[in-house]
């Protein structure tokens, strides 16, 4: 909430400004007065001005700083330094043309890429002893950032620096973990945290804190209590993926130490189960908007109308970013009637005539339970 410091309206600052100004000349000034003029010429300097004073008082609190204001404010009074970039990465195979009577080494840094664009690299040394046709590896993203996670199993597949008979190198996994800088809404939401930090009772939002506080790419955390004296730390990265052993073990080594818990609490990280669901449907779009049919497909479907983004994509990351999230078909109903909607009178009005939704259904999941789309399958059943 923006709190107003000083006024900001235009025809205030105006009347109280001339109010002196007569005050201090001991005369009114008339409408045609150059005075007058000059000074309503000055109000877009002087509200702007005013404006920006407001915004730099608001920042002084953690609700409303940004950047490196916010950074000074968590730092300095909820001890929570701002998430680094990390790199994403993914298991990967290295294979031989054929069994060879020597060891090949397969250097760190040597270069994959899926198009030519996004560079992976082998992240150690690795030695494909004699003998062997093929060897496990890491690849790791050249630079950091989430647009390297995603690339499918065997994307990651173009060799740019060539080995002696290595025929190929792909990835086995899918290329997640990979985050950004963190930004400001979750750094703030997570300096919120911190006072938790503060207990070893062992509670709910300090366990939040450290396991968020241990990776930058981790998107949802769920603390559960399988049995008395267990604590279970829930763990989904990207989004509502699940993570690699790499990040489960920072979050353990984030919240196991002794001053961070309860001696009597055992600290145990995993994943969430995964809970499949289908999404099948057909839309009809309002038939007195037929300039609006393309934009509003797309708006729904994706633009490529193989729904990899738009209102049924903004679903299926909506549903899985919480563990624990019951399947709601409302929700995916309103967001394909908000996609497609139009003003009138300040008033917003969908463009859906009509949804024949036949899944999902509405279902409670269990609180240790991640809701993951399997088969998406959508109809557009034209316009009436």
């Amino acid at each position: 909430m923006q709190l107003n410091f000083i006024n900001t309206n235009a025809d205030e600052i105006f009347n109280e400004t001339l109010k002196s100004i007569e005050n201090e000349l001991d005369e009114t000034l008339a409408d045609g007065d150059e005075r007058k003029i000059f000074l309503k010429s000055l109000m877009p300097i002087l509200v702007g001005i005013s404006n920006k004073i407001n915004d730099t008082a608001n920042q002084n609190l953690l609700e409303n700083a940004r950047n490196e204001k916010l950074d000074a404010i968590a730092e300095n009074y909820h001890s929570t330094n701002r998430l680094q970039a990390t790199y994403s990465f993914c298991k990967g195979v290295c294979k031989l043309s054929k069994v060879l009577e020597e060891d090949i080494l397969i250097k760190a840094g040597t270069k994959i890429t899926p198009d030519g664009i996004a560079i992976f690299k082998v992240r150690n040394d690795v030695i494909i002893p004699k003998g062997e046709l093929e060897k496990e590896i890491v690849l790791i993203a050249s630079s950091t950032g989430s647009k390297y996670n995603g690339y499918e199993v065997g994307k990651i597949n173009y060799l740019i620096d060539p080995i002696a008979y290595v025929e190929k190198i792909y990835n086995t996994s899918i290329s997640a973990s990979g985050a950004d800088v963190e930004d400001d809404k979750t750094y703030r939401e997570r300096a919120r945290l911190e006072i938790e930090s503060k207990s070893t009772a062992g509670t709910e939002g300090a366990y939040e804190y450290f396991a968020y506080s241990a990776d930058p790419s981790i998107t949802g955390v769920k603390i559960i209590s399988p049995s008395p004296g267990v604590i279970k730390i829930l763990i989904v990265v990207d989004n509502g993926e699940i993570p690699s052993d790499e990040i489960l073990n920072k979050v353990y080594n984030e919240c196991s130490p002794r001053d961070r818990r309860p001696l009597t609490d055992k600290v145990e990280v995993g994943t969430p189960e995964v809970k499949k669901y289908n999404i099948e449907l057909t839309y009809f779009l309002d038939k007195n908007f037929p300039t609006k049919e393309g934009k509003w497909r797309k708006a729904i479907e994706g633009e490529k109308l193989d729904c990899k983004t738009g209102a049924i994509r903004d679903f299926v990351k909506w549903q899985q970013e919480e563990i624990g999230k019951s399947i709601n078909p409302d929700e995916l109903r309103y967001k394909i009637q908000d996609s497609a909607s139009y003003e009138v009178e300040e008033r917003k009005v969908s463009g859906i005539r009509r949804i024949n939704l036949i899944y999902p259904e509405h279902t409670k999941i269990k609180e240790n339970e991640l809701a993951k789309v399997e088969n998406i399958k959508i109809v557009y059943g034209g316009m009436e």
